[in-house]
């Protein structure tokens, strides 16, 4: 059986329905130089030799720190590839399909990737990509520490809207949609309490840190949940809400809640 595959993008068929087939397209399954990104790193003696490391990665979404001898810390999203930005108008009210759901890979609706027509650094993609200038960056911040757990990097996300932010050049400043922020921020947390009391971090706190599953998320929520139940309550309380705190379920779960089991 032969069937049509439109616009081939080296990526999988996932259906097929009579002749044609359809396929997704990812950018990382074309030709990419991780390896040389890596072997660069492994011989790079400054932060400028670092970053010149990470022009070469044209894979999937990665965080990289630095730190040297000197006491110079740094952090780069390079992830150039993953960052190959759609049509102008990509996620508007007018450009429909927003970026990161599945979109018409037709060209009917100019939703594709854009073809290259400035090369970027050691580039191979043969699409148009974000500088790496304007992906996620920092060298020696003034918090004097970098933390990092697959968090928003540079806010994009922080009012709910990732598509609302504008590129210098024009056309939508688009990274992600979702990110962890919560896991981050335990993690400042922790790191900050040690040197607002003017505590060294040590290898072992960063050991214990890794492993800590204490969930921000929850302890943020606790306070709106516990006053939620209490207030359900009283006179006049809301008939839904204090339907929801009769049941013994509920109130089994908000007793774990608030004893902090």
């Amino acid at each position: 059986m032969t069937i049509i595959v439109p616009r081939r993008n080296n990526g999988p068929v996932v259906s097929i329905t009579g002749d044609t087939g359809i396929s997704f397209a990812y950018t990382g399954w074309g030709a990419t130089q991780e390896l040389e990104t890596y072997r660069r790193i492994a011989r790079a003696q400054n932060l400028a030799e670092f970053r010149e490391a990470l022009t070469f990665f044209d894979g999937a979404s990665q965080n990289f720190g630095y730190a040297d001898i000197e006491g110079n810390v740094a952090y780069t999203a390079p992830r150039r590839t993953a960052a190959a930005h759609r049509s102008a108008d990509a996620g508007r009210a007018d450009g429909g399909v927003p970026p990161f759901v599945v979109r018409d890979g037709t060209g009917a609706l100019k939703h594709d990737w854009l073809p290259r027509t400035t090369s970027q650094v050691n580039q191979v993609t043969p699409f148009e990509l974000l500088p790496i200038a304007e992906m996620p960056n920092a060298t020696n911040p003034t918090s004097g520490y970098i933390a990092n757990a697959n968090n928003d990097p540079v806010g994009t996300t922080l009012d709910n809207n990732a598509l609302n932010q504008n590129r210098p050049g024009g056309g939508v400043y688009y990274l992600n949609a979702r990110y962890a922020d919560f896991r981050m921020g335990r993690v400042d947390r922790l790191i900050k309490a040690k040197l607002d009391a003017n505590v060294k971090v040590s290898l072992t706190d960063m050991r214990q840190w890794q492993a800590n599953n204490q969930p921000l998320d929850a302890e943020l929520l606790r306070p709106t949940l516990l006053a939620a139940f209490d207030n359900a309550g009283a006179t006049g309380a809301w008939s839904q809400l204090a339907a929801l705190r009769a049941d013994p379920a509920v109130a089994e779960a908000v007793g774990r809640i608030r004893s902090g089991i």
